[in-house]
């Protein structure tokens, strides 16, 4: 509540900077650091319960969308991206993360990513933080391919840490 409290500060003064360009806020959800059960302890409707809480802050205090980020496991984004849908209509982008098979540590494809978060009402969806952006690009390129015919917008965030990609 603390964290939401002061982004609310930094929201004001952004708005006050300069004026001359629109300013958005955005609510940024990760990981619980918990795995779902049966693979955890954590029980789906806590999640999106806590989740929800998370949301409902955001919007109290200011946001204007929602990044739901790094997800590693399908079924966490999943109740992320409920609690987000259940608790307002802000739009919402999701990203996940993806090790260099194309799978994220509980076993999640691409293409099942996709189909998933788009038929959940996603704005947009991506790839995240867990490679650079030489070893992201081929599992990018399965999202591009995915069996779901969208207009859901693609999103892919190399980590940080990484070296950069040469440019042609």
């Amino acid at each position: 509540r603390e964290e939401i409290r002061t982004n609310e500060d930094l929201q004001r003064a952004a708005e006050q900077s300069d004026g001359t360009q629109p300013k958005w806020i955005a609510l940024d959800i990760g990981p619980t650091g918990k795995l779902l059960r049966p693979l955890g302890t954590l029980d789906f409707e806590d999640a999106v319960a806590a989740f929800a809480a998370v949301v409902r802050l955001g919007v109290k205090h200011g946001a204007d969308l929602i990044f739901v980020e790094t997800m590693n496991d399908s079924y966490e984004a999943k109740a992320a991206l409920l609690a987000v849908k259940e608790a307002t209509r802000l739009p919402v982008m999701v990203t996940m993360t993806f090790d260099e098979s194309g799978r994220t540590f509980t076993g999640c494809t691409v293409a099942s990513m996709a189909a998933t978060l788009e038929s959940l009402g996603a704005d947009a969806i991506g790839l995240n933080c867990s490679l650079g952006p030489q070893q992201l690009l081929p599992v990018q390129r399965t999202a591009k391919i995915s069996p779901v015919s969208s207009a859901v917008p693609r999103v892919m965030v190399p980590r940080p840490s990484a070296p950069p990609m040469p440019v042609p």
